[in-house]
């Protein structure tokens, strides 16, 4: 792949995905400015990659793994914001197009109790159903199998369950 392929290839990832790479930070770091400068930083460093001469074999995975070791950086130096304070500053969740009020009350009660989880659980929970990003794609990112991601799916659901029940 020469120079201008590789550049269109970054283009065309960054085009398709900077919304989700901002809402990827923002559903972690819970601040749109922060969220912003993470989504900038993490699309530097694939240029970087990229123009180091380095291929890319699947783009998306790739941009999810600098993002998802960024924030897991950023989030050794803070501590998260609780979503009780995000919901109390007026935070809405756009992504809920087409529920109703009682379900969109029933899924901020669940994102609540995955907050409370492990962060083994939680980053592949969000990942999963915040990110809409598939096992195999949230293995890659985190280096494990998509068997292995379906598993802690599964195990940090019945969690979330067993705390709402």
């Amino acid at each position: 792949m020469d120079a201008e392929e590789k550049k269109e290839q970054f283009i065309a990832a960054y085009n398709e995905h900077q919304d989700s790479i901002f809402k990827f930070f923002y559903f972690r770091v819970y601040n749109r400015e922060k969220a912003l400068e993470l989504t900038q930083d993490t699309y530097i460093k694939v240029w970087k990659y990229v123009i180091d001469g380095k291929e890319i074999i699947h783009m998306k995975a790739f941009v999810y793994k600098v993002a998802y070791h960024l924030v897991v950086d950023y989030s050794r130096k803070k501590k998260e914001q609780s979503l009780d304070a995000l919901l109390d500053e007026g935070m809405q969740f756009a992504d809920n197009k087409g529920l109703s009020y009682s379900d969109t009350i029933d899924w901020m009660a669940s994102m609540q109790e995955v907050e409370k989880l492990d962060e083994t659980y939680r980053d592949i929970i969000k990942m999963r159903y915040v990110d809409g990003l598939s096992p195999k794609e949230i293995g890659e990112i985190v280096g494990s199998s998509e068997n292995a991601i379906s598993v802690r799916l599964h195990r940090g659901l019945k969690k979330v369950q067993a705390t709402i029940e």
